[in-house]
């Protein structure tokens, strides 16, 4: 039987393991780190909204030390959802997924955001000692991850930004926190760059394909909606005669409504996808043009690839076999010098 002497606290690391530490010698910086774990609160889901202001549950014995102004990075570990509690969504990788400012003390009030619970639980929502947040970076589609700073000698001995903590918060070093958030700026900048980057040939879209083909999957779906809104997409529509080209395999009329500039409309399909960047899967002979309805069958339904070369598509769609052919490189380039 464990005597616990007063100031005395009971923590645990992420493996269970028992750690006795004595409140009095806890260093508190200013700076904090916040645990998340998104198969209790989807952290995503909320950073997706975009919302700047939230609350954060913080570790009780800790109250004291949080004052107005202060900074902390909001940490996510291991992401055990379900596929059905995923619903489609990637699963979250372990890393730092915003950085927010502490804009008031710690105070005994409910969540401001229960709707993320996963579970809707009264213990999850109810009165806690928590503090009010606001979000200075939302780091969702571009986070620092763990793996690739677990390295660096800048973090080799932050065990608890690296290993974690059973804890809802925890101080960390200022330097620490410093070190972040300029990585965290450079990550803001490549989003940036991203959004600013010329694509307007297929020589700009190799080079895009080249430079980021380790990124996170975030990211290859940002390019990916870059691409089938921009020029790139314009390319293939016009190539294909602004026609659904499941709807044409099918004999069906392959024509949408049409637009007040007299263009049928149109989508576009990554057919490999663009999570999965395997080369070549930004170019243009990667898209297909489909109606809205084909488009998110091919997202949703019954759809497997049987072939996929430069030249076709063979593919089944509800057991169905079907084959595309695709538009040659030439005829691409062609479309490409008329739209610039």
């Amino acid at each position: 039987m464990l005597n616990i002497l007063s100031g005395t606290i009971l923590t645990f690391t992420m493996d269970n393991k028992i750690e006795i530490f004595d409140s009095s010698k806890f260093n508190n910086t200013g700076y904090w780190i916040f645990f998340c774990n998104p198969k209790l609160w989807q952290i995503d889901e909320f950073l997706e909204t975009g919302e700047i202001h939230s609350t954060w549950k913080i570790t009780e014995w800790q109250k004291n030390f949080f004052k107005k102004g202060q900074k902390a990075l909001i940490r996510v570990g291991i992401d055990l959802r379900t596929k059905a509690e995923l619903g489609g969504k990637d699963r979250l990788k372990p890393g730092i997924y915003g950085i927010v400012e502490i804009t008031s003390e710690a105070i005994n009030i409910s969540d401001s955001d229960e709707q993320f619970w996963l579970k809707q639980d009264s213990k999850n929502i109810d009165n806690k000692f928590r503090v009010r947040i606001k979000y200075l970076e939302n780091l969702l589609d571009n986070p620092i991850l763990l793996s690739d700073i677990k390295h660096s000698e800048l973090f080799k001995d932050e065990n608890t930004l690296l290993n974690g903590r059973q804890a809802s918060s925890w101080s960390i070093k200022k330097e620490t926190f410093i070190n972040l958030l300029e990585i965290a700026k450079i990550k803001i900048n490549i989003l940036s760059e991203i959004s600013n980057t010329e694509l307007n040939n297929i020589l700009d879209l190799k080079k895009l394909e080249a430079k980021y083909f380790n990124a996170t999957p975030r990211i290859k779906e940002i390019i990916s909606r870059r691409i089938e809104r921009g020029v790139i997409s314009k390319v293939a529509k016009k190539a294909n005669n602004y026609e659904c080209q499941i709807c044409k395999a099918l004999s069906i009329s392959p024509f949408g409504f049409m637009k007040p500039n007299g263009e049928n409309y149109i989508e576009t399909h990554h057919i490999i996808p663009v999570s999965e960047l395997e080369q070549g899967s930004l170019g243009t002979l990667n898209l297909l043009t489909v109606c809205a309805n084909h488009h998110r069958q091919l997202h949703y339904g019954n759809f497997k690839i049987i072939n996929n070369c430069n030249d076709f598509i063979e593919f089944l769609l509800d057991g169905k076999k079907l084959l595309i052919k695709k538009p040659n490189y030439d005829s691409l380039a062609k479309h490409v010098s008329n739209l610039i």
